[in-house]
């Protein structure tokens, strides 16, 4: 065979692996990401280790009291058209010092899954409490998920809708929704705390800490570039281009940086990066031994709610 035909066969064949990547691949990373998923009440997963069935049944039972208490209905339009959907829960002996808490999920939760074991603690304190639903989650409308891309904007539509009756707003964000906090916090100064648990540093990390647990990244990281051009043609946004850990340095407001030392989902080393540059002064860490992704305040309950009283004495 000419050299030449070699040289074309060879072309072609890198040709339709590019193709291939980027149809196949791209697509379906981006199908996989970003579109909605089923509504899950407690999160259903396969092979649960008995520490995540464990937190299961502690938010079971915390959803399930967070049902019977008065709440009021909130919801905020997106620049994009979307109805985003909150519940308002009062402290029940009131809040002399006008202090909201703004709770964010994380990837595939909503806020009563995430939040509900916090909600009695945090009114015990004399601070209300608001659960939002990101685009996509929960009560919300969208198609599509924002992955802290889009949620930073549609967070700072919660804020300013509430701050005209509170003269304190703090945020409360876990997995996914702490990047999110992370972010708006940098952008509006008046936040007055931020309470950062198990965040990730970017999107594309967080994508990146997840598909080297299943390939190598020689693999990973070309699904990932071809899964980006499918999010800015179909969705607008590059999710490249947004980083939580260059955000942070902007962050002013105290800050509590919460971490289980066994995350594999989000490893412990993206929180210390985001402690190491946040900009705020009055910072601290806390680190819980054993705990997995999400599961720091079910293992150790009377350390978190201490967390929670220093947070808001500041």
């Amino acid at each position: 065979m000419e050299p030449y035909a070699i040289a074309l066969i060879c072309i072609a064949s890198i040709v339709v692996f590019l193709l291939t990547l980027f149809v196949v691949g791209g697509y379906f990373f981006f199908k996989g990401i970003f579109k909605r998923k089923p509504f899950s009440l407690l999160g259903d997963k396969p092979n649960e280790t008995g520490q995540r069935v464990f937190v299961k049944e502690e938010r079971r039972k915390a959803i399930e009291h967070l049902d019977t208490l008065p709440n009021e209905k909130q919801e905020v339009v997106t620049f994009d058209g979307l109805t985003l959907r909150g519940k308002l829960f009062k402290a029940p002996n009131g809040n002399p010092d006008g202090k909201l808490l703004i709770c964010v999920h994380g990837y595939t939760s909503h806020g009563r899954r995430e939040f509900a074991a916090y909600v009695p603690h945090v009114h015990d304190l004399g601070v209300d409490v608001l659960l939002v639903d990101d685009r996509a989650h929960g009560d919300s409308d969208g198609k599509y998920t924002g992955f802290s891309v889009l949620d930073r904007i549609d967070v700072k539509y919660w804020v300013e809708k509430m701050k005209p009756n509170y003269k304190k707003i703090y945020l409360f964000g876990i997995s996914m929704g702490a990047a999110t906090s992370a972010m708006v916090a940098a952008d509006m100064p008046e936040i007055a705390g931020l309470l950062f648990d198990c965040g990730f540093t970017s999107p594309i990390e967080a994508f990146r800490a997840t598909g080297t647990r299943h390939a190598p990244r020689f693999v990973v990281d070309p699904v990932f570039f071809f899964g980006r051009i499918w999010c800015k043609i179909l969705l607008g946004f590059d999710f490249m281009k947004v980083s939580a850990l260059e955000e942070i340095k902007k962050v002013k407001c105290p800050c509590v940086f919460v971490q289980g030392t066994a995350d594999v989902i989000v490893p412990p080393h993206m929180s210390n990066q985001m402690y190491e540059a946040c900009g705020s002064e009055r910072k601290r860490q806390e680190l819980f031994e054993g705990a997995e992704h999400v599961a720091s305040y079910y293992l150790e309950k009377d350390r978190y709610v201490e967390i929670l009283k220093d947070f808001f004495a500041k």
